[in-house]
């Protein structure tokens, strides 16, 4: 439920019509939603287009990622979500809503932050599925944010700054 499959399936069944070829497939542990969530894709009549995996790992798990065009999570209370990171990693642009707490998503133009409703979601869906080249574009602003804010070296190297600073601060240093 935290993760919003709830309001990602009906948002995926909206703009379903209008990609024909579009499929959506959500992975990770059940967590509890999975009749909910399979009773969802019943009652939109998505049956052929939404595949349940279970939970991904390694190879399987960048399969998937490599395979996808749009990483979606419209989830709550989210801390530091790897697998943002990964799906941005792999050049996909993504969907997230406020609770994913990365709004340099948006600022840095390597997808969409919207609100965490069927309509907001569907919308970014449409957008992004239906765009190739701004999804392209996104796709590489989100592999390069990766790369410029995420990577150890450049984790490191903030840690490092920080460290300096508070030695420095720091009385008889």
């Amino acid at each position: 439920e935290r993760k919003g499959v709830q309001y990602l399936i009906p948002a995926f069944a909206e703009v379903a019509p209008q990609v024909p070829d579009a499929r959506l497939v959500i992975a990770g542990p059940d967590e509890g939603m999975l009749d909910a969530a399979q009773a969802l894709v019943v009652e939109h009549g998505l049956e052929e287009r939404v595949i349940f995996t279970g939970l991904l790992t390694g190879d399987e798990r960048i399969a998937a990622l490599a395979a996808a065009d749009v990483f979606a999570l419209p989830a709550v209370g989210e801390g530091f979500s790897m697998a943002v990171l990964e799906a941005m990693a792999c050049e996909l642009p993504v969907l997230l809503t406020p609770g994913c707490n990365f709004p340099e998503v948006a600022e840095e133009g390597a997808g969409l932050v919207v609100a965490r409703e069927v309509p907001a979601l569907a919308e970014g869906l449409r957008a992004l599925l239906t765009g190739a080249e701004a999804r392209a574009s996104m796709g590489r602003r989100a592999c390069a944010l990766v790369r410029e804010r995420y990577t150890w070296d450049q984790v490191a190297a903030r840690m490092e700054a920080v460290y300096r600073i508070v030695v420095k601060r720091k009385p008889g240093a």
